[in-house]
């Protein structure tokens, strides 16, 4: 998989989360990604800063948003 394939499979993830409103966050902790709820949505917090490159950040927010969503 090349820099182009990769960069649309994690704008995808992004896209499907867009679609079912929940919102991907910043969010400092000492884990990489936890999900959360604030008011009546759901929201994927992840520490980009313990992600170290976008195949750890497709893969995570692969695995977050298959909790939520099935």
């Amino acid at each position: 998989i090349n820099f182009t394939e990769e960069f649309m499979e994690l704008t995808k993830l992004y896209n499907i989360a867009e679609r079912e409103n929940i919102d991907i966050i910043n969010f400092e902790m000492k884990n990489k990604a936890i999900i959360g709820r604030i008011g009546n949505n759901y929201a994927i917090g992840l520490n980009y800063s313990l992600i170290s490159n976008s195949n750890e950040e497709k893969t995570i927010l692969a695995e977050e948003l298959r909790a939520l969503l099935l």
